[in-house]
């Protein structure tokens, strides 16, 4: 119960609310690697509180067709006269930087090819942006890259009921008017 006060979402949680919740929360302890959930893959199904460690939010590739391995960048072709003639490249492609980039990026972010966003520590809830915006699946990939971490899961159906609408007793019109304020 005193982990719960700690997160902004429930400062306004009194101690009945809060012992409230408890149920509502899944244990989970993961490893340095472990991913929470990974961007297009995992559904939208909860919220993550972290209690304790550091996981790097992910945003995939964007360049990347996942059905594709990265190609090389071909060399260019050392005698000026061979650059039309022999060089399996398109004359579009050479000129233009972004394919150039398009084919370096996975060479640095590693073989999950993605692009570290930011890093997430203690005290820190993940996953609300994709309730939020409704979206099925997740829009990012988060990862531990602390030895450990541990993290409580709650529930959408949890998250909404307990926590967004926490008062089903309240008619439309008194919710309308707190929401206002």
């Amino acid at each position: 119960m005193s982990v719960c006060s700690k997160f902004e979402v429930f400062k306004s949680f009194n101690r009945f609310k809060l012992e409230g919740l408890v149920y509502c929360f899944k244990e989970k302890n993961l490893r340095k690697g472990s991913y929470i959930y990974r961007e297009g893959v995992s559904e939208t199904d909860g919220v993550y509180f972290v209690v304790k460690g550091q996981l790097e939010r992910i945003k995939e590739d964007p360049y990347e067709d996942k059905k594709e391995k990265p190609k090389e960048i071909p060399k260019p072709p050392t005698d000026p006269k061979e650059k039309d003639e022999k060089s399996p490249q398109k004359k579009e492609e050479t000129q233009n930087p972004k394919h150039a980039i398009r084919n370096i990026i996975p060479a640095f972010v590693g073989r999950d090819y993605g692009v570290s966003l930011t890093l997430i520590e203690d005290n820190e809830v993940i996953g609300l942006d994709e309730i939020i915006q409704k979206k099925k699946y997740r829009q990012t990939s988060v990862k531990v890259v602390s030895d450990t971490a541990f993290i409580l899961f709650m529930s959408i159906e949890d998250f909404r009921d307990k926590v967004l609408n926490p008062q089903p007793y309240m008619s439309k019109k008194e919710a309308v008017k707190i929401k206002q304020k």
